[in-house]
């Protein structure tokens, strides 16, 4: 018996042993005789080139098995050879790395150059992985010249800018208004007379909502990141002010309010709650102070979320050809309240609540509600946005769309080609509306701007077709007439 015992326990011996050095095999292999390379990721994908400004470059390193040992970073120009990175990384499994990288600081010339990047584990082979590009070496800015001469617009007022930019690599051009960038397009889809690939137009806007006057400049920047502005000239007039009372019923904060409110909020405390801010607001019970602090929330909290929402639609590319050519068609109905208008609201516990309004709003008839396109062009967003209820967006090129909301039914689907005239939906109460009827805006990339200039014939006139064809004029492009 004795014996059997001393026998199960040696096995029992042996087995820990040979497990033991199994085990410790595999833990030396992983760490140390391991053959993987590490990985070489670049976080923002790999830059187009170098330029006058540094760049700085983003590296996700990775190695499991040993860890990592050691990055390191070269640039190769004829018989230039810098480092430009050097950095241990004492065995970390993952590692984060920023470089920065100036193409004059290294005394690059323009051309070509190679960066080469090569991380190093901490096995026993010293395990390496590389990763080379070539990078375009460029020094030279775009070059701007503004075409059209009358840039003359008040604060929410449209204006077209008609501009050269010349660079072989050119990524983006427009006009920056402040912190607000309008990117701008091929001239050729304004108008196809427009041939030369260096000719640019963009369409404008000083947003209501700015302080003091911004500043006004036409920009453009090459795919190495090189940048180039100047001024051009312009004004800016003043919008007299207006303030609407609007007095708050009990019908109004009981309809739209509420309902309005109550599908809002589960989000609205749902975005404040992962930022850690308190959402301040409890179930209603119909009191009427509670009623006045859903309208509260709604002007202060909806609003703001609603217009934010608006943007994500709008911000799907433009077409490059425009779609209007004159006037736009004004919606039917009675205006309730115009673009710019300080809508002030009064009644119970309500004081100092007020909104600005982006567009105009129109009170319509039962007897016709039709809901219509002020121009032609594609539909790009149908669905509902918070207080603007159901919306449709219009898009008509250049970064012009139009949006029509407070809609009952929707009529058109997203991709629809849709003309002057045709009919969109019908005339409702979605969203936060005083009434039967419409909310109509004009956007220029996101950015609210006076409907009634584009539906007014003689602005058209004067701040599109003329300035086009004064660009011609300047440019010796002639409309030619045929002999008959």
């Amino acid at each position: 018996m004795i014996r059997w015992i001393k026998f199960i326990l040696l096995a029992l011996m042996l087995g820990a042993v040979i497990a033991a050095a199994f085990f410790g095999w595999t833990n030396l292999y992983a760490k140390y005789l391991e053959t993987s390379e590490p990985q070489i990721v670049f976080v923002d994908g790999q830059p187009r080139g170098l330029g006058l400004t540094p760049i700085t470059l983003h590296l996700e390193l990775n190695d499991w098995g040993a860890g990592l040992d050691e990055v390191v970073a070269r640039v190769h120009q004829k018989s230039l050879t810098k480092e430009v990175l050097r950095q241990g990384l004492r065995a970390q499994a993952s590692a984060q790395i920023s470089f920065e990288l100036g193409g004059e600081k290294l005394g690059l010339e323009e051309g070509t150059v190679t960066l080469e990047v090569k991380a190093f584990d901490r096995s026993f082979w010293s395990n390496s992985s590389q990763k080379t590009i070539e990078l375009k070496v460029d020094y030279r800015k775009p070059r701007l010249e503004v075409i059209s001469v009358m840039h003359n617009t008040r604060r929410g007022g449209a204006q077209l800018l008609i501009y050269k930019a010349v660079d072989e690599a050119l990524a983006v051009s427009g006009v920056r208004v402040g912190n607000h960038s309008f990117v701008g397009f091929p001239a050729a889809g304004l108008d196809r007379e427009f041939d030369n690939k260096s000719l640019f137009a963009a369409l404008y806007t000083v947003p209501i909502l700015e302080g003091e006057d911004p500043v006004v400049k036409v920009f453009a920047q090459d795919v190495v990141g090189n940048g180039n502005s100047t001024n051009f000239s312009y004004r800016i007039l003043s919008r007299p002010d207006r303030t609407q009372t609007v007095k708050v019923s009990e019908e109004f904060l009981r309809g739209p309010v509420s309902e309005l409110a109550d599908k809002s909020f589960p989000r609205l405390e749902h975005i404040e709650s992962a930022i850690g801010k308190p959402f301040g607001y409890h179930a209603s019970s119909g009191s009427d102070a509670q009623l006045y602090e859903k309208l509260r929330m709604v002007i202060s909290k909806v609003i703001p979320l609603s217009n934010q929402d608006l943007l994500a639609p709008l911000a799907k590319p433009s077409s490059l050809e425009r779609s209007w050519n004159s006037a736009f068609l004004q919606p039917n109905g009675v205006v309730l309240s115009g673009f710019g208008d300080k809508i002030s609201y009064k009644g119970g516990a309500i004081d100092n609540l007020s909104t600005m309004q982006t567009g105009f709003e129109f009170q319509m008839s039962k007897n016709d509600p039709a809901v219509t396109a002020a121009v032609g062009g594609i539909v790009t967003f149908v669905g509902d946005v918070g207080s603007y209820g159901r919306t449709v967006i219009v898009d008509h090129g250049f970064g012009l769309t139009t949006v029509y909301s407070h809609l009952d039914t929707m009529s058109v689907r997203e991709g629809h080609q849709i003309s002057a005239g045709e009919q969109l939906g019908t005339a409702g109460r979605t969203g936060l509306s005083r009434a039967l009827g419409t909310n109509f805006e004009v956007r220029i990339q996101g950015v609210a701007s006076d409907p009634r200039e584009w539906w007014d014939r003689s602005w058209f006139e004067g701040h599109i077709s003329e300035p086009i064809e004064a660009a011609k004029r300047s440019l010796g492009i002639s409309n030619t007439v045929p002999l008959e």
